[in-house]
């Protein structure tokens, strides 16, 4: 049987999901929160956590607000319908798949791992983490049009924030240690081996130097 959690703040809940933060507002709601990063009901009877539902509304606002007041990047409850904030960032839904949509995504992402979020986490029932779906989605190919230049840079952060290997994908070892301060100016490319079938990838710096094979 689904277990029902307490309904979360409906005009917290509701400023999310329209990304219209007012942050005086928000913050007087989050601040009053007994425990932010408890389980909760959605506006639709989806189990969840206010962080998964701003990761997965794309509310960069709301991301930043939740963080600064508790909120765990790496909390995984079991049995919720959205149980981790981390994952929401692979599952962007289709009717976001815009350069806008995937540039928030990208700025909560470094918010996440700067705020300790780890790309090798393991959740309830998983085989591979956030990382090594990300690896593997990149290099078969399998990511929808249009959502590539945003893997690319989200797999640029986790080997940036990473400290660990994946449960299937080990950290690439490079030449020179990223800056993070000026980790928007790294690249990752991708290009195809002679053999027109394998295809291997490098990490560039802000000055274009190759520092090391993927």
């Amino acid at each position: 049987m689904k277990k029902i959690y307490p309904q979360g703040n409906k005009e917290l809940l509701s400023m999310m999901e329209k990304r219209a933060v007012n942050i005086e507002r928000a913050e007087s709601i989050i601040a009053s929160l007994e425990d932010v990063n408890a389980p909760i009901m959605d506006m639709y009877g989806c189990s969840t956590t206010y962080l998964c539902e701003a990761v997965r509304n794309i509310c960069i606002d709301a991301v930043r607000l939740l963080l600064r007041y508790g909120a765990d990047p790496n909390a995984n409850p079991p049995d919720l319908d959205y149980d981790c904030a981390l994952w929401e960032l692979a599952f962007i839904s289709p009717e976001d798949n815009t350069p806008d949509a995937y540039s928030a995504a990208y700025e909560i992402a470094k918010l996440l791992f700067s705020a300790g979020a780890k790309p090798t986490l393991l959740i309830e029932g998983e085989v591979e983490s956030l990382y090594d779906h990300v690896v593997y989605s990149l290099y078969n190919y399998e990511v929808i049009d249009g959502q590539m230049p945003y893997y690319l840079a989200l797999y640029k952060l986790m080997i940036a924030y990473g400290t660990e290997d994946g449960n299937v994908y080990s950290l690439p070892k490079l030449e020179a240690k990223i800056d993070l301060s000026r980790i928007d100016d790294y690249q990752i490319r991708l290009f195809r081996s002679d053999d027109g079938y394998h295809v291997e990838g490098h990490m560039y710096d802000p000055k274009g130097n190759d520092i090391g094979r993927l």
